[in-house]
């Protein structure tokens, strides 16, 4: 959904007209709910997304990348916060593939961040400690 509605590069245009296009196609429901999250607000486009199901995907991809580049997992307990948004400016960052880019701020407070498509930049960090 974030690269169908956020992502404005050739490559996740081919993406979207691509497989997830064939995917929206096989399961209306998917359509439904990408569609459905847009808005119209003060002139603008607004989207609402489901902020807990991106914030479990986000928490996956931290936690993977922590465990390739540190080799650390994380403990439980942890809670994490995400924040997201559009790039307004490219950061320096390492990159896993052409479409993908990311940096470790601190791995054993999994605080990091990570980009698709030059378009939409996730933080990930954690804020306490379940008790």
């Amino acid at each position: 959904m974030i690269v169908g509605l956020l992502c404005h590069t050739p490559e996740a245009d081919m993406l979207f007209d691509g497989p997830l296009s064939r995917s929206m196609d096989r399961c209306p429901v998917l359509e439904e709910l990408m569609f459905e999250s847009l808005s119209v607000e003060r002139g603008g486009v607004a989207l609402d997304v489901d902020y807990n199901r991106i914030l479990r995907v986000a928490v996956k991809i931290a936690k993977g990348l922590i465990f390739a580049s540190a080799e650390i997992l994380q403990r439980s307990g942890l809670v994490y916060a995400i924040e997201f948004g559009e790039v307004n400016q490219p950061g320096s960052a390492q990159r896993f593939g052409p479409d993908f880019t990311y940096v470790i701020h601190d791995a054993l407070s999994s605080s990091l961040e990570f980009t698709f498509y030059q378009s939409v930049r996730f933080r990930v960090t954690t804020t306490q400690h379940n008790v």
